[in-house]
């Protein structure tokens, strides 16, 4: 809740995760695994930290990451 009261976050919570939105058109499926398998509703069956650090998308990005590639996009445009 902010501080309207209102919930913020219902869809997640009653809809399914898709990535429609023009935006996710460029990330790719390995990614897009990674972050479904982070917003699983059941904490049970959602992926562990280890899970995520050994899932092959987050290993070869780490390989090729810099301080310079890590900070904040300076081109983030909220919509």
């Amino acid at each position: 809740m902010l501080v309207t009261g209102a919930l913020v976050f219902t869809r997640i919570l009653h809809e399914p995760l898709t990535f429609k939105d023009p935006s996710w058109n460029a990330i790719s499926l390995e990614a897009k695994a990674v972050i479904t398998s982070m917003l699983v509703k059941d904490p049970k069956q959602r992926a562990t930290i280890s899970e995520l650090l050994s899932h092959e998308w987050l290993a070869t990005c780490a390989g090729t990451m810099s301080p310079a590639n890590c900070s904040p996009r300076d081109s983030f445009q909220p919509a």
